[in-house]
C-alpha cells in the first residue's frame, strides 16, 4: 500500500494552485492584451480544474481514505475518528 501524501503538503499545494489560478485570471483581465489574455484565461481555468482534481484525489484521511471536506477545522476524521495532524 502506498503511503499517502501528508495533509499539510496537500493543503500547501492546493493553496499554491489556487493562487496561480487567481494570478493567471488577474493577468488575463488587466495585464495582457489581445490573444495573450486568452492564453492567460485558459491557463487560469486549467489550474483551477487541476486544483479541484488534486483536492478530490488527495485530500483524504491518511488512515481510512475517507474524503475530507475542504477547510476542515477539526483534528479528527469524521469517518473513522482517528487523529489527522
Amino acid at each position: 500500500m502506498k503511503k499517502p501524501i501528508p495533509l499539510s503538503i496537500v493543503t500547501k499545494i492546493s493553496k499554491i494552485l489556487a493562487a496561480l489560478s487567481i494570478l493567471f485570471l488577474v493577468a488575463s483581465r488587466g495585464l495582457a492584451p489581445g490573444m495573450l489574455a486568452v492564453v492567460f484565461l485558459i491557463a487560469a481555468l486549467i489550474t483551477a480544474v487541476g486544483d479541484i482534481i488534486f483536492i478530490i484525489l488527495f485530500y483524504r484521511c491518511p488512515h481510512c481514505g475517507g474524503f475530507l471536506r475542504t477547510r476542515y477545522q477539526h483534528h479528527y476524521c469524521p469517518h473513522c475518528g482517528n487523529y489527522l495532524i
